[in-house]
């Protein structure tokens, strides 16, 4: 019986596990999941823009360890998180071949798109009031934080991603 991998990816793995009811769906409907934890106080994931770790080294290390303990299936692993964590799918899905999917939450306009690569399917969740992560910003915004964090709009991202598959 072959699995597919669910590979959460948010800065606080076990609230966003309670806080979602994803890892208890996921397991119920027969898939693996992976819920790593983010490194540091506040945790945080190491994304163009954040100094860390090679956290997608450490996520394709631990896939293969859940791999070696369960048959997973590689053609269906997806990746998804809340925030910081939805940028780190996104830049999972940017730096890895294994993910087919990903469902960021509140964060798709955290990270650039990357333009090459396999196509990845995305189901974005990110509501239009939201003070953090803001939904429209505008080319200066943007550029404000091209030296540190980069935000952009959620409609040109997700337009990028769009592009990227085709």
């Amino acid at each position: 019986n072959v699995t597919p991998l669910d590979d959460f990816t948010p800065g606080q793995a076990e609230s966003f596990l309670t806080q979602t009811g994803l890892g208890e769906a996921a397991t119920g409907r027969g898939m693996a999941v992976l819920a790593p934890q983010a490194e540091g106080s506040p945790a945080a994931w190491a994304i163009p823009g954040v100094a860390g770790l090679d956290d997608v080294e450490f996520v394709e290390t631990a896939i293969e360890q859940v791999g070696q303990l369960l048959c997973v299936d590689p053609d269906r692993m997806y990746a998804t998180g809340i925030s910081g964590g939805a940028a780190m799918a996104a830049y999972f899905a940017c730096s890895s071949e294994r993910v087919s999917a990903i469902a960021p939450v509140a964060g798709v306009g955290l990270l650039r798109v990357c333009p090459d690569g396999p196509p990845v399917s995305v189901l974005a969740f990110h509501g239009d009031m939201d003070p953090i992560a803001p939904f429209s910003v505008d080319a200066e915004f943007t550029a404000l934080t091209a030296g540190s964090f980069f935000i952009g709009d959620v409609r040109e991202v997700m337009t990028g991603w769009g592009a990227r598959e085709s």
